[in-house]
Parts: C-alpha cells; sequence; structure tokens
C-alpha cells in the first residue's frame, strides 16, 4: 500500500469523524473555561471546637455560640463559605481575609423548634488543604418546657 492512499484513508477517516471530533474540542474549551484556578495559597486553621454540645434548651428558644478560630499557617486565610446541614442552623460571618496568626470568629444560631436530640453540621470552606472544615453541635430541646 503506497504511502499516498494511507494518507488519503487517514484523511477521510478523519472528515468522516469531524463531528464528534469537534464536538470533543468544543467540550474541552468549555472544562478550561469552567475551571476555577484559586490564586490564594493554600494554609492552615485551627478551630477552638470541632464539637459543641448546647445541652438543654427550651423548646422556642434559639441558642448561638460563637466559634472562634486562628490562621496557623504562612498565608493569609481566606473564608470562603460555611454551609450548614439544617435550615433551623443560621450562620453569621464576615468574609474577610485572616492574617497568619490572627483569630477570626463566627456565630452559630440554632432555632429550638424540635423537640428531642439533635446533631447538626457545619461545614468551613476555606484556602487550605483540609477544606471543608466539619464541626458539629449538638443537644437536647426539652419537651418539658411545653408543659409550663
Amino acid at each position: 500500500m503506497s504511502i499516498y492512499k494511507i494518507l488519503r484513508i487517514n484523511i477521510f477517516t478523519i472528515f468522516n469523524y469531524k463531528k464528534q471530533i469537534l464536538l470533543f474540542v468544543l467540550l474541552g474549551f468549555v472544562f478550561i473555561s469552567c475551571y476555577k484556578t484559586n490564586k490564594l495559597k493554600k494554609t492552615e486553621i485551627e478551630f477552638e471546637v470541632s464539637h459543641f454540645d448546647f445541652g438543654e434548651i427550651p423548646y422556642g428558644e434559639g441558642v448561638s455560640k460563637s466559634i472562634n478560630f486562628r490562621n496557623i499557617g504562612k498565608y493569609p486565610l481566606q473564608i470562603e463559605k460555611i454551609k450548614s446541614s439544617c435550615g433551623c442552623t443560621v450562620l453569621r460571618f464576615e468574609q474577610k481575609k485572616i492574617e497568619p496568626n490572627h483569630f477570626g470568629e463566627f456565630e452559630v444560631f440554632y432555632d429550638a423548634n424540635t423537640i428531642g436530640r439533635f446533631k447538626k453540621s457545619i461545614y468551613v470552606y476555606y484556602n487550605g488543604l483540609d477544606s471543608p472544615f466539619k464541626i458539629t453541635i449538638g443537644g437536647e430541646v426539652e419537651y418539658l418546657s411545653l408543659l409550663k
């Protein structure tokens, strides 16, 4: 088989698959353009607690706790977001950079509208290798407060 026939066969094969090749190239560009590069350098975070128990809470009352943390890394810490596993837990925090060896905090509010024991998870997303960091809160909502 001559080189001409081999090249002709390969060119025709490529033209037969040009739709698939074009789709593959376009998908590659979409993935590359959607790829989010994080320009923040990775740092480390240290939390005051990884679990907090509110103890017994009267039904219908809200409780709160400040969660403190420290940037123990070499680079500025950026809290990207904090998410809760439940709508009964509300979080408040300022989205700012924490310099190395500085402290930060966020507030956790729990709305005690369900009777019984509870355990909820909070996920802290930040520019670190261990992101997200999981913090759990728990306690027990008393049903006796309903009888009063």
